[in-house]
């Protein structure tokens, strides 16, 4: 296992059971547990997604609805707390209380925007599982100022550069419009950073676009699912509330979905995430995977 996984995220609901029902029907989750005050917590199989009861998960002191945190297994939190004291002195750890069922720590990033919980137990997944598919890849971070924000999850969780190559770039934009795309110009200029697993997005915040509290906690999630098109549709005419949005060419996506209580999250197929300097969550890497 790499030394840090990103294999956590938490969203404040209002309807924990409305939330897991969704997911599961929908994404194929199974449920993983439950607390006594109505919070739910779905897999993937490699991925943990808490369904937090808003004003009654006492553990957490935010209480905004959407998203909430990320969460990584790390096998030292000790080392965490060294590379904080070398490079972010004003950052400190703050254990949590004995309720939450998987976390032991926290942290805020230098922004004090994305909250960060940390635990060497886990989080009742196997963190080196690929997971299934559909399954999550991705996890956005709005930031002010990305090139510090890039550094602080490099230096303090030692995860590996995961930009794209201009190549790459291109080759995605060519899976959106084809070969004649002369007149685009791309946009994303946002560094990515992955953990083998999981790529992490440094975005650039913009108003208007935050969730949760104050634009706190992180941005979205993204979900690699074979014909998202086809999904998309399903869900949209079954379930009330939910919408469809498309996403520029040169996003590692093709679409932006919003579940029933307004959580963004992104759908893709043949594109997937790059997680680390040489490898991809796509289709063909999860079905190589699976062969295995």
């Amino acid at each position: 296992m790499a030394a840090t996984v990103l294999n956590h995220i938490a969203l404040m609901v209002e309807d924990p059971e409305r939330m897991k029902d969704f997911y599961c029907r929908w994404f194929g989750f199974e449920e993983l547990n439950r607390t006594d005050d109505g919070s739910v917590y779905v897999t993937d199989g490699h991925f943990n997604m808490g369904l937090l009861k808003k004003g009654a998960a006492s553990w957490e002191s935010d209480q905004w609805l959407g998203p909430h945190h990320v969460g990584l297994t790390v096998e030292s939190v000790r080392d965490v707390e060294r590379r904080l004291q070398e490079f972010y002195p004003d950052i400190r750890l703050e254990r949590r209380p004995a309720q939450d069922p998987y976390s032991e720590y926290r942290l805020q990033d230098p922004e004090k925007n994305v909250i960060i919980h940390l635990s060497e137990k886990g989080y009742g997944v196997d963190p080196t599982a690929t997971g299934r598919v559909p399954g999550i890849k991705h996890i956005a971070t709005i930031n002010h100022d990305m090139p510090a924000q890039f550094a602080f999850w490099q230096k303090v969780f030692e995860l590996p550069n995961a930009n794209r190559t201009e190549a790459e770039l291109e080759e995605h934009i060519v899976l959106t419009l084809g070969e004649d795309h002369r007149k685009w110009r791309s946009t994303d200029d946002a560094p990515f950073c992955g953990d083998g697993f999981m790529n992490l997005a440094i975005l650039p915040f913009r108003a208007g676009r935050a969730t949760g509290s104050e634009g706190k906690g992180f941005d979205h999630f993204g979900m690699l699912c074979p014909e998202p098109r086809d999904k998309a549709e399903a869900v949209l005419s079954a379930v009330p509330g939910t919408r469809l949005l498309n996403r520029p060419p040169d996003r590692q996506t093709e679409y932006r979905f919003v579940d029933p209580e307004g959580n963004h999250f992104d759908l893709s197929s043949k594109k997937g995430w790059k997680v680390s300097p040489d490898k991809w969550a796509n289709l063909s890497t999860m079905a190589e995977a699976a062969r295995a």
